[in-house]
């Protein structure tokens, strides 16, 4: 008797302190993924940035082939 009121008293306390529960969880766990998802498009970009530097040619620093000079 002890027992199966004591679970039918835990499942409704329970139940009730879920909804609060996800709620804050709910909006914590969504500022998370936003501030994840900004610090990972910020990482992305510089990566793509050093990338796109690293495999620049050397020759781009040149201003064109060698050729005849002009007086």
């Amino acid at each position: 008797m002890v027992w199966g009121t004591g679970f039918v008293l835990l499942g409704f306390f329970a139940g009730n302190s879920y909804e609060a529960v996800a709620k804050v969880a709910g909006r914590d766990i969504t500022a998370a993924m936003a501030v994840l998802g900004v610090l990972g498009l910020v990482i992305w970009h510089l990566r793509r940035g050093r990338r796109a530097r690293r495999d620049l040619p050397e020759a781009a620093d040149h201003r064109g082939p060698p050729g005849p000079e002009k007086s």
